[in-house]
């Protein structure tokens, strides 16, 4: 039987996707605590900007008429 050796890049190789997986994972871990908080990066199609001022974390509107969504309601209905 013939040892063939294996060269040392495709265990480097190994290591490296692992560690491009992690950072992968990390970062959309990252966004979605943002996007929790109701954080969004301009480049986010789920930013209210793009959604006619609707933020879907806080299920309401970011503004109407200038007011926050929930000093406009409370105004309307005194």
């Amino acid at each position: 039987m013939i040892k063939r050796p294996v060269a040392q890049a495709v265990f480097t190789a190994f290591e490296k996707t692992s560690m491009f997986r992690k950072a992968g994972v990390d970062a959309v871990n990252e966004l979605y605590a943002k996007e929790s908080l109701g954080q969004f990066d301009e480049g986010n199609p789920n930013h209210p900007m793009y959604n006619n001022g609707f933020d879907y974390t806080k299920n309401e509107y970011v503004s109407l008429f200038g007011y926050k969504q929930r000093e406009f309601m409370a105004k309307q209905y005194k």
